[in-house]
């Protein structure tokens, strides 16, 4: 791929990175040039950022879902505690009615 034009790319970044160093000023090459990828290899690399970001998306839910069954557990403990006093209640208050005929 070392075409005329790329040839000449990386001569004029290399005089502009001189340039730069004259003036005090450091160019930092961060790499961040990819080659060129087939369509295949494209969509492929796509599918798995997508892949990726839902399985991020599925941890987090899947924490939110035993945050939710915890306290749907408390609840229904409560739901139960009220239940049985209020049994107990009624047990009481009919017993007391008949003590009062």
């Amino acid at each position: 791929m070392e075409t005329e034009l790329n040839q000449w790319v990386a001569a004029e970044k290399q005089q502009l990175a001189s340039i730069m160093l004259e003036y005090g000023i450091e160019w930092e090459q961060k790499g961040t040039h990819e080659k060129h990828l087939s369509l295949l290899d494209f969509e492929k690399k796509e599918r798995a950022k997508e892949v990726a970001a839902l399985e991020a998306q599925k941890a987090g839910l899947d924490e939110h879902n035993v945050t939710m069954q915890e306290v749907n557990e408390k609840w229904l403990d409560q739901l139960e505690n009220i239940e049985k006093e209020t049994f107990s209640a009624q047990e009481n208050r009919e017993e007391a009615d008949k003590q009062a005929e």
